[in-house]
C-alpha cells in the first residue's frame, strides 16, 4: 500500500524488511528496483535488478541488464549478464556476438576465439557475413587459428561469389549479408598465404579481382594456368603481345607473392617486373615486402631489383634494414666490394647489429680477408660476452687466447701422431700373432676416431649437405652458434697456414693432425670393423653414419668404402633399411653402373621376408625407374636431351634448357650498387667501378669449389647402347613385389638386348608364370605356354651337365610344383637327387658336395608331395636328404 500511495522512503523500509525475513521472493526485488528508479538513484535500481535476476527463470532480464552494464562501459558485469542469459538461450546468436566483441574489447583472445567457434558450430551460416569473421579474424590469429580464420573466410568468399554476381548487384538469395569487399579478399589472400596455401590463395586472387570487376561469370580464365588474364599493358607471351585486365595494385602484389612461393618465376617476373615501375614513395612497402619473398626463395637477382628501386628513391630516408638487405643479396651475387661497403654502412649507423657484423665477416672471408674477418668475430663474441647475452657455452675470451690455442692445435697433432705410431705398432703385432694386439689396436684407435668426431671443422656445412630445422623459430642463440663456428673455422684455417702468406685460399681439406684423408679412411674401416668382429655393430654403425658426413672423406673413393662397410655392417646388424639407404647413396653416385645394385641383392639374399619388405619399398622402385629413364635417354639423344649437373655429380634431363646454360656465370654488373651516402661523408655520390676485373677469374671464385658438388669431379661416361642389366634388375625388383605384369614389360626388353642369358629366359618364365597364377590374368593358357617356351629356352642355354644341370632340373620342378602339376615336379626334383648322388659317388668329399647342392631343397620338397598323397615309405627314404 505505501508504494501504491507513493509513500517510496516508507515502502523501500518494508519491502526491505521482506527481504530480510525471506530473500527469494522475487516481486520484492522487482519492487524495490521500482522505488528506486522513481527516486532517481539509477544505480540502485539496477543493483536490485541485479539482484533479482538470479531468483527469475528468465533470460530476458539478464539481457535487459547486459546491455545496459555495456552501455555503461562495466565489461565484466556485462560478461556475467551475457553468460547468465546464455544459459536460458545457448544458441542466441545476438548474445554469443555480443559476448565476442566485449572480450575481443577486453583482450581476451581466447575466449573470444572460443566464442567464435561457438557460434559457428551454432550456425554455420554466419560464417557468409564478412563483418562477422572480420571481427574474430585478429583473435583467431593472435591464438595461432590463423588456418580456422582463413577456413571461414574461404566459406564467405564461395558464398558471395555464388550470392552475388557483381558486388553491386543484388542478392540471389533474400537477406543475404551485404557484399564483400577488397579489403576483405586480401585479408583472406593474407590468411592463406601464411598457412602455406598457395593453390587455393592463387584462386582466390584470380577470382576475387574478376568478381570484383563484374565479370564473375567469366570462369572460362579457371583452365589457363598462367595469368594472362591480367597482364600488364606490353607483356610478351610466345614472342607476341599480350594484355589482359587492369588488376589492382593490392592484388597484383599478392597474386606476384603466391608466384614466388609457387617457384613459378616465369609469371612472378610477369608481375614483378609491373610492380617495379610503381612510384617506389608510395609502394615501397609492397616492393621491400616482395624482396622478402624472393630472398626465402633465394632469388637475390630479383630481390635486389626489388630494394634497390627503393634505394634509389631520394624522398626516402635511408634504412639499415634495407640496406642489410642489399648487401646479403649483393654477397650472395658475388658482388663483394658493393655488399662489404653496404654492411659496412649498417654496422657504422647501428654498431649493435651483430647479425650485420657478421654477415660482414662473412664478406671478408670470401675476399680472402680471413684475418680482418676473425677480428671481427672476436669482436661479436667479447660484445654479447660484456652484455651478458652469450651463451653459457662459450666463456669470455682471454687476451690471449687465439695464441693459446694455437699452441693446443700443436699439442694434439703431436698426440695425434703418437697415437698413430700405437695404431701402426698394433697392427704390426696383430699379423704376427702378438698377444694383445688387438686391444691395443682398439684403445689407440678408439681415441683417434671419437677426436676426429669431436673436431666440428671435420662436418662443416659447405659440403653440400642442407640441414632443415624441425622447427622454424630461431634458437635463442642462434648468433653466439654462428660466431663460434665462424671463429672456429677461421682460427683453424689461419693456423694452418704460414702467417707471411699474404693470401688465405683454402681448398678442399685433405688431411687431418698431419694425417691423410686415405690414412683415416683406413684406420676408420679397420676400427669398424674390428668392432663388428667384437660384437659391437650398434658402435661401428653410429661411428660410420657420422663420419660419412665429414668433409675429409667428401670425396668418391672415400664414400664409396664407407658405405660398404656400412652394408657390410647392417648385414650383421640384419638392418635392412640401411642397406637401402647406403645402396641408395652409392647408386646416386655411381650412374649407369650396375654394381650396387648387385651388391644391394646380395646384402639382401639371405634376409627372409624382412629384407624383401625392404627391398620391395615404392621409394626405391621409384628410383629404379628414374635411372632406367635416364639411361634410356643417354642411349638414345645422349647429350641433346641430358646435361651434366655439377652440383649432383649426374645427368639430368633439361627441362626446357638448352645446351650449355647449366653452369653459366651472370656477368652483368651488380644491380642495387649501393650509392647514398650519409651527408657530409667524403666521396659522397661517388661510384667506383673497376675495370679490370677479371671475369673469368671471379666466376672460378665463385664456383669452382662449390662446383665440385657431390660429384667431387667424377663425370659419368653416357652410355652408347642398351644393356639389360637396368631393364632385368627393375622387373626382379617388380617380380618380388608380385608386379607380375611390369616385369614382363621390362624383362622382355632385356631379352631383345641379350637373347642367349639363361637367366633372363629363367625370369621371364617366372613371370609368366606368376600372372597366369593371379585372378587378374585374362589369357592364362597363353601365359602358361609362354612361360613354358622361356624355361625351356633356358633348359637349352645353360650347362647341359654338373651343378648347373641340377639347377635347371630344380627350376623345373619348381614350376610344375607350383602349378600343382606333381607327377611332373616329382620326376625333376628325382632328377635333382640322382645328379647330386652322382657327383658324391665320384668325390672325395662327399658331405661337402651335398651341403653345396640343391639336395636339401630338393628332398624337402619331394616328402611334402609324397606326403600329400599319403606315401609315407617314400618320404621316410627321402628323410635320408635332410640328416644333418
Amino acid at each position: 500500500m505505501a508504494y501504491l500511495e507513493g509513500n517510496l522512503a516508507e515502502a523501500i523500509e518494508m519491502y526491505l524488511e521482506v527481504i530480510r525475513l525471506d530473500p527469494y521472493v522475487p516481486a520484492a526485488w522487482t519492487t524495490l528496483s521500482s522505488c528506486y528508479q522513481e527516486l532517481g538513484d539509477v544505480e540502485k535500481a539496477r543493483q536490485m535488478r541485479f539482484l533479482g535476476a538470479h531468483l527469475d527463470d528468465e533470460g530476458d532480464s539478464w539481457r535487459d541488464l547486459a546491455y545496459e552494464f555495456k552501455s555503461l562501459g562495466q565489461l565484466e558485469q556485462c560478461v556475467y549478464s551475457l553468460r547468465k542469459a546464455l544459459k536460458y538461450e545457448p544458441e542466441g546468436i545476438d548474445l554469443l556476438w555480443d559476448l565476442g566483441s566485449v572480450y575481443i574489447e577486453q583482450g581476451q583472445k581466447a575466449r573470444g576465439a572460443n566464442v567464435f567457434k561457438t557460434m559457428m558450430s551454432v550456425d554455420p551460416a554466419i560464417s557468409n557475413d564478412p563483418a562477422f569473421v572480420s571481427l574474430f579474424r585478429p583473435v583467431l590469429i593472435a591464438t595461432h587459428q590463423r588456418a580456422l580464420a582463413a577456413e571461414a573466410g574461404r566459406k564467405t568468399f564461395d558464398y558471395h561469389l555464388a550470392t552475388y554476381s557483381t558486388p553491386t548487384s543484388p542478392p540471389s538469395v533474400p537477406q543475404a549479408p551485404p557484399a564483400m569487399t577488397m579489403d576483405f579478399i586480401t585479408a583472406l589472400i593474407d590468411d592463406l598465404i601464411s598457412i602455406e596455401e598457395f593453390e587455393d590463395s592463387l584462386e582466390v586472387v584470380r577470382s576475387g579481382q574478376r568478381w570484383l570487376q563484374g565479370r564473375g561469370s567469366q570462369k572460362h580464365w579457371n583452365a589457363l594456368e598462367d595469368d594472362r588474364e591480367f597482364d600488364p599493358p606490353g607483356t610478351l607471351r610466345n614472342d607476341e603481345e599480350s594484355s589482359g585486365y587492369e588488376m589492382d595494385v593490392a592484388m597484383r602484389h599478392r597474386l606476384a607473392l603466391v608466384r614466388i612461393k609457387l617457384a613459378d618465376e616465369e609469371e612472378a617476373d610477369i608481375h614483378i617486373d609491373y610492380l617495379l615501375t610503381l612510384d617506389p614513395l608510395i609502394y615501397h612497402a609492397l616492393l621491400q615486402s616482395l624482396g622478402d619473398a624472393l630472398m626465402d626463395r633465394s632469388q637475390w637477382d630479383r630481390a635486389l631489383d626489388c630494394y634497390a628501386i627503393i634505394q634509389e628513391c631520394d624522398e626516402l630516408a635511408d634504412d639499415t634494414g634495407l640496406i642489410f638487405k642489399i648487401g646479403v643479396c649483393q654477397w650472395k651475387t658475388g658482388a663483394l666490394d658493393s655488399a662489404l661497403e653496404a654492411l659496412q654502412w649498417v654496422t657504422s649507423i647501428d654498431p649493435d647489429n651483430l647479425d650485420a657484423r657478421l654477415k660482414t665477416a662473412s664478406v671478408l672471408e670470401d675476399m680472402g680477408r680471413k684475418a680482418e674477418a676473425l677480428d671481427l668475430v672476436t669482436e661479436v663474441i667479447r660484445t654479447r660476452a660484456s652484455r651478458g647475452t652469450l651463451s653459457s657455452t662459450l666463456q669470455p675470451l682471454q687476451p690471449h687466447q687465439k695464441v693459446s690455442k694455437r699452441v693446443l692445435e700443436d699439442q694434439m697433432r703431436s698426440q695425434m701422431q703418437s697415437l698413430w705410431l700405437d695404431v701402426q705398432a698394433a697392427e704390426r703385432g696383430t699379423m704376427e700373432g702378438e698377444e694383445g694386439a688387438v686391444d691395443r689396436f682398439v684403445e689407440a684407435a678408439g681415441v683417434l676416431v671419437e677426436n676426429y668426431r669431436m673436431d666440428r671443422s671435420n662436418f662443416g656445412k659447405n659440403r653440400g649437405v642442407v640441414r632443415v630445422l624441425k622447427s622454424k623459430k630461431a634458437k635463442k642463440n642462434d648468433i653466439d652458434d654462428q660466431a663460434a663456428e665462424m671463429q672456429d673455422r677461421l682460427e683453424r684455417t689461419l693456423g694452418l697456414e704460414d702467417d707471411e702468406e699474404a693470401q688465405y685460399h683454402v681448398f678442399r681439406k685433405t688431411s687431418f693432425y698431419g694425417l691423410s684423408n686415405e690414412e683415416w679412411l683406413t684406420l676408420v674401416v679397420k676400427y669398424c670393423c674390428v668392432l663388428m668382429v667384437r660384437r659391437e655393430e650398434d658402435v661401428a654403425m653410429d661411428i660410420l653414419e657420422h663420419v660419412v658426413w665429414s668433409g675429409l672423406f667428401h670425396n668418391r673413393r672415400c664414400e664409396i668404402a664407407l658405405r660398404m662397410t656400412m652394408i657390410a655392417c647392417a648385414m650383421r646388424m640384419k638392418a635392412w633399411s640401411k642397406i637401402l639407404e647406403s645402396t641408395a647413396q652409392l647408386i646416386i653416385h655411381s650412374q649407369f653402373l650396375p654394381q650396387p645394385y648387385l651388391v644391394m641383392l646380395g646384402a639382401l639374399a639371405s634376409g627372409g621376408l624382412a629384407a624383401h619388405s625392404a627391398y620391395t619399398i615404392v621409394t626405391f622402385q621409384n628410383l629404379m625407374n628414374r635411372d632406367l629413364r635416364t639411361f634410356d635417354d643417354a642411349v638414345e639423344h645422349g647429350e641433346k636431351k641430358l646435361h651434366f649437373n655439377e652440383g649432383i655429380g649426374r645427368w639430368t634431363a633439361n627441362k626446357g634448357k638448352t645446351k650449355g646454360e647449366d653452369g653459366e656465370k651472370s656477368t652483368k654488373k651488380p644491380k642495387g650498387q649501393w650509392k647514398k651516402r650519409r651527408q657530409g661523408e667524403p666521396g659522397a655520390g661517388d661510384a667506383v667501378v673497376d675495370e679490370d676485373v677479371d671475369m673469368e677469374d671471379e666466376n672460378a671464385r665463385l664456383g669452382g669449389i662449390e662446383g665440385e658438388g657431390i660429384g667431387w669431379g667424377y663425370r659419368p661416361v653416357l652410355p652408347k647402347k642398351c644393356s639389360p642389366y637396368m631393364n632385368f634388375l627393375l622387373a626382379q625388383e617388380m617380380l618380388a613385389s608380385r608386379s607380375f605384369q611390369g616385369a614382363i614389360f621390362y624383362l622382355l626388353r632385356a631379352y631383345n638386348i641379350d637373347q642367349w642369358n639363361p637367366y633372363i629366359c629363367l625370369l621371364i618364365a617366372q613371370a609368366y608364370f606368376g600372372r597366369a597364377m593371379q585372378r587378374q590374368s585374362d589369357n592364362r593358357p597363353y601365359q602358361i605356354s609362354q612361360g613354358m617356351i622361356f624355361l625351356d629356352r633356358y633348359r637349352r642355354l645353360s650347362p647341359q651337365e654338373g651343378k648347373p644341370r641340377e639347377e635347371v632340373e630344380y627350376n623345373f620342378a619348381r614350376a610344375f610344383h607350383g602349378m600343382g602339376l606333381s607327377a611332373f615336379a616329382v620326376k625333376h626334383y628325382e632328377k635333382v637327387l640322382e645328379g647330386v648322388q652322382s657327383r658324391m659317388d665320384e668325390c672325395m668329399e662327399p658331405e661337402a658336395v651335398r651341403k653345396a647342392s640343391l639336395a636339401w631343397e630338393a628332398a624337402h620338397n619331394l616328402m611334402l608331395l609324397y606326403a600329400s598323397s599319403g606315401n609315407m615309405a617314400l618320404v621316410k627314404e627321402k628323410s635320408i636328404w635332410m640328416a644333418i
